[in-house]
């Protein structure tokens, strides 16, 4: 088998790899994502030692269990990639729930940002100081077969400050979505690929770089954290499963540099 020679092999990374997600079962485009702060490879591999002799001495190496992995932090949310990571679908969504807060009018009312599915629905807590509200709540001014409207009736709390909490319905022309986590669902395997921009250190040229993950495993403990006065930011983990290329191979991952197209700026 004849040698191939590489020359000038030594590159820097000029960017974040943009990676695009796919089922890896049926081929369906699951997301992009080309806002990534970093992304990365991390390849392990367990060791024994074979020592022996005077000094315990270090005779041979046996490597074993070669296992490989990507993260990827994402400074924004993309709900499909959510769900990917959850193993949860998504949706039309239906109903919510919202609490809200308000000064009860002169006339004895407030205007909700929605109509409450039904008044049954609505529960009004009055605030005993800027942060705590009675547990016990009052009804609203209305009969649980009357129909409501935004508009609700609380007479009893002119002028004091309330929590309003109630359910309301999305209209059918809403564009709004819903990711729900099912306790019995997990992560599907996926097939992943990107590509970034590399220099080279022999003649400073910039070139194109790909990098395709032939499958992978989002890891199924994941977190999501919300943190005052900075944007949420997702840490994506997948575990590199065993493929075989189309040389028949197994392989977790593929880098290639394409030295015949140098970019242009």
């Amino acid at each position: 088998m004849a040698k191939t020679t590489i020359k000038g092999d030594s590159f820097a990374v000029m960017s974040i790899f943009d990676m695009t997600i796919t089922d890896y079962a049926t081929g369906e485009l699951i997301t992009k994502i080309p806002y990534a702060s970093s992304t990365g490879l991390e390849d392990t591999a367990e060791q024994i030692e074979v020592r022996g002799g005077e000094g315990n001495k270090l005779l041979t190496v046996f490597n074993h269990t070669k296992k490989a992995s990507t993260k990827w932090t994402l400074p924004a949310i993309d709900f499909k990639l959510l769900a990917l990571l959850k193993g949860a679908s998504l949706g039309k969504a239906e109903k919510a729930k919202i609490a809200e807060d308000f000064t009860v009018g002169s006339d004895g009312t407030v205007t909700l940002s929605h109509v409450p599915v039904s008044a049954a629905a609505v529960k009004v807590y009055e605030y005993l100081n800027d942060y705590d509200v009675d547990t016990k709540g009052v009804s609203i001014d209305a009969t649980k077969d009357e129909a409501i409207s935004e508009v609700i009736s609380i007479p009893t709390l002119v002028g004091k400050p309330v929590m309003v909490v109630y359910e309301f319905e999305f209209k059918e022309d809403d564009n709004a979505v819903e990711m729900v986590n099912m306790s019995d669902k997990f992560p599907d395997a996926v097939h992943c690929f990107g590509s970034a921009t590399v220099k080279s250190l022999e003649n400073q040229k910039l070139y194109p770089a790909y990098l395709e993950i032939f499958k992978a495993q989002p890891q199924a403990s994941s977190s999501l954290g919300f943190e005052s006065g900075a944007a949420a930011t997702i840490e994506v983990n997948l575990d590199i499963l065993n493929a075989k290329d189309d040389k028949g191979r197994n392989v977790y991952y593929k880098l290639t540099i394409d030295k015949d197209r140098p970019i242009d700026l």
